[in-house]
């Protein structure tokens, strides 16, 4: 179970293979999904017990200082809504382009491509702040002060390109529609996706 965590780093074309053939694969993208969500949930819980809130201006109409209260009861419904909707509409575009895939398949490489390196990229150095190093926030809410701008620019990047990448590849070997089929599929149907995370993950 746990060798498909490494997909974005080791053996990728071997193991999505391999995990879109397996019968329980729903249920690892699940627990990884839950996994992700669980991990965000506890670190924006003590974000909101140290101070820390939405450094961005919120869409929702909640406070700034409160936002991570209420994103720890939304955030793991979010992140299962945001994989739904990246499977489904993957699958409607893979259609029009004759893909042999399916539903399940783009959830479970939607998750299993996005796991690790939202870790990586997002969690541990978010987390690292906020749990370990409170002090060092740029502002009363939070980002990075001993971080410069450029490398946080950079980490948010990788974080969005490299699960891209691990997708494309993922909607490649599931649908079977080709490398240009397969990127415009994956990167249109990571717009809506985006935007559910630009409003509600602050």
């Amino acid at each position: 179970m746990f060798k498909y965590l490494t997909i974005p780093v080791y053996n990728t074309k071997k193991y999505i293979e391999q995990l879109i053939n397996d019968e329980y694969k729903i249920t690892y993208g699940i627990v990884f999904l839950l996994l992700l969500g669980g991990l965000y949930t506890i670190t924006v819980y003590v974000g909101y017990i140290r101070g820390f809130g939405a450094v961005v201006e919120p869409f929702l109409s909640i406070p700034a200082e409160e936002y991570y209260l209420w994103e720890t009861f939304f955030t793991i419904p979010i992140f299962f809504l945001i994989a739904i909707v990246f499977a489904g509409v993957s699958r409607l575009l893979s259609i029009m382009f004759h893909g042999i895939g399916s539903f399940e398949n783009n959830f479970v490489i939607y998750c299993i491509a996005s796991v690790l390196p939202t870790l990586i990229t997002m969690w541990i150095p978010e987390t690292m702040l906020i749990i370990f190093f409170p002090d060092m926030r740029a502002t009363p809410l939070g980002g990075f002060k001993i971080m410069p701008s450029w490398i946080d620019l950079i980490r948010q990047i990788i974080g969005v390109i490299w699960p891209m990448i691990i997708t494309i590849i993922g909607i490649n070997i599931s649908e079977k529609i080709g490398w240009l089929k397969s990127s415009i599929v994956t990167v249109v149907s990571f717009i809506p996706t985006a935007v559910l995370m630009l409003i509600f993950i602050r």
